[in-house]
């Protein structure tokens, strides 16, 4: 799996906070016109900001320096020491220094306002723990709310579908299902990487992860598979640690239709073919040695290729009458993967529902019937 590196940078830059209390009565405000000294805190050190010429608000005589707040130096010492824990979290968010100095200003002043004013009340001159989380927190969202929004493009895979994922190790492969799309990384305080995909694995891995990048490199359709080169790896890393039924849903000589690769491999599509096996005990295929493994079907595809059905459910094996060949999940967001499908009946008057997990068909009313 990936792992991000952040590379923290340091970008003072000169604010004018003011004061106020959170439920907006007024405090005695402050101008700062001075830039906090750079910090060190990465690897690069970056320029400081241009500087800004503060002035009074809009309508008010600009302060001379010694009229400039009439706090002691304990309050200014707090001041700075709010100010620097600000200015850090900020630069943790906005390394390349993307959002302006008024909002960077902004966010000083606010986030400084309601640290000094909870201080103040509590009588403290020294950062807690609970102050010091706040700032961080608050910094983070406030930075990452101004920073550009990062595009999000179409995902191959929706949630809660079946997918195998790369871990590495001696396992190197495991499967699960898909939970979320384009989750924050939570190693990148920026908030500009995104992950993909977040996968529950199955048992015994049992642990959810979260994939890079959304690549047949780390994660790709979990299908019938025999199609491909290293495909009996894959089955042997998909088997289920147990069997769900007794029974098998089709008997050898059925027809069926079986997700597997499509001509991209970066999608999925129904194949046709027949059952040549039920409870087909592995006959050392692959890396998987003979009578070690017992898959529910082996099927003969109509293209020439055979696969091995690990997974006795609808998603991996449908009735070929029920499921013609053709797109299981495609791009531009096509789909064909759900239990119940609605269709025309042949005739062409009404409709009727399909269930593919247990093949079963049923007339419905109208178009609107959907239960």
């Amino acid at each position: 799996m990936c792992v991000c590196v952040l590379h923290i940078y340091a970008h003072p830059r000169p604010c004018t906070p003011s004061v106020t209390s959170i439920q907006g009565e007024a405090k005695q405000s402050y101008v700062w016109a001075r830039p906090m000294p750079t910090q060190t805190l990465g690897v690069i050190e970056a320029p400081p900001r241009k500087s800004q010429k503060i002035t009074a608000k809009s309508g008010e005589p600009e302060l001379e320096p010694d009229q400039r707040t009439a706090f002691s130096r304990e309050s200014r010492e707090v001041l700075d020491r709010i100010e620097a824990e600000v200015s850090h979290g900020i630069q943790r968010c906005d390394p390349d220094q993307q959002i302006s100095n008024e909002v960077y200003a902004d966010i000083i002043a606010e986030i400084v306002d309601t640290v000094f004013s909870v201080m103040e009340e509590e009588g403290r001159t020294e950062l807690n723990d609970r102050d010091l989380g706040f700032i961080k927190e608050r910094a983070r969202r406030l930075t990452r709310e101004s920073l550009p929004k990062v595009s999000r493009p179409a995902r191959r895979f929706g949630k809660l579908d079946r997918v195998v994922c790369y871990i590495g190790g001696d396992r190197q492969w495991a499967p699960g299902r898909i939970q979320s799309l384009d989750e924050d990384d939570p190693q990148d305080p920026t908030g500009q990487t995104i992950l993909p995909y977040v996968v529950k694995l199955d048992p015994p891995v049992g642990r959810m992860i979260s994939v890079p990048k959304d690549s047949n490199e780390v994660c790709r359709a979990e299908v019938c598979f025999g199609s491909r080169a290293g495909a009996n790896l894959f089955t042997s890393m998909c088997m289920p640690q147990r069997r769900v039924s007794s029974t098998r849903r089709f008997a050898e000589g059925d027809r069926v239709a079986c997700a597997v690769e499509d001509a991209t491999d970066d999608f999925t599509e129904w194949a046709a073919g027949t059952v040549v096996t039920v409870e087909h005990t592995s006959q050392g295929e692959g890396n998987m040695a003979p009578g070690s493994a017992t898959v529910p079907y082996k099927v003969d595809l109509d293209n020439g290729n055979a696969v091995l059905v690990h997974r006795d459910e609808h998603i991996f094996i449908r009735e070929l009458a029920l499921q013609p060949a053709g797109p299981c999940i495609g791009a531009g967001g096509t789909r064909c993967t759900a239990r119940f499908a609605k269709r025309k009946k042949a005739a062409g008057e009404g409709f009727e529902m399909v269930d593919h997990q247990t093949r079963q068909v049923r007339a419905v009313q109208d178009d609107g019937d959907d239960d």
